[in-house]
């Protein structure tokens, strides 16, 4: 009965499993599409800024903003989001597997996944754009890491 898995770390690798396979899914669909990407943005963004000019928000600096994020969305940035996505997803759920099998390596192997996840959206969209991405990838992986961390006495 010494290497039982506890219940609350076999619900996390199982949310783990599930979690990084949508992304991983996500970020390949993000590199399949990264060429139509761009002009679904651009429609977006032009509904945006109708709905701004409607509800007379400052024009100028809000039309720089989008424009700015809009020129951000190039395929060749999206292609490489989309893998880093996906990739990083992968590391994570070996992470995962790694951990489901009580080996600690697993849960330093899912940090370095987690954090390439969280700091690859700066390096390809820069400080700016990058942040946003980075603070919504970062909120739920440092409270993923945190709960795998209360975990890291059963694992070996």
């Amino acid at each position: 009965m010494e290497n039982l898995r506890p219940t609350f770390l076999t619900v996390l690798c199982i949310l783990t499993f599930i979690v990084g396979s949508f992304a991983t899914y996500f970020g390949i669909s993000i590199y399949s599409n990264a060429e139509v990407l761009p002009s679904q943005f651009e429609e977006v963004f032009e509904q945006v800024q109708e709905q701004m000019a409607a509800s007379n928000q400052n024009e100028e600096v809000t039309e720089q903003a989008l424009n700015d994020t809009l020129a951000s969305f190039t395929p060749d940035n999206l292609k490489k989001l989309g893998v880093s996505i996906a990739l990083f997803s992968i590391v994570t759920i070996v992470g995962a597997v790694l951990m489901w099998g009580l080996k600690k390596n697993g849960f330093f192997i899912y940090i370095i996944g987690m954090i390439c996840r969280i700091i690859a959206p700066m390096f390809i969209f820069g400080m700016a754009l990058g942040s946003g991405f980075s603070i919504l990838f970062g909120f739920f992986g440092a409270i993923a890491i945190v709960l795998y961390f209360l975990n890291l006495k059963h694992l070996r």
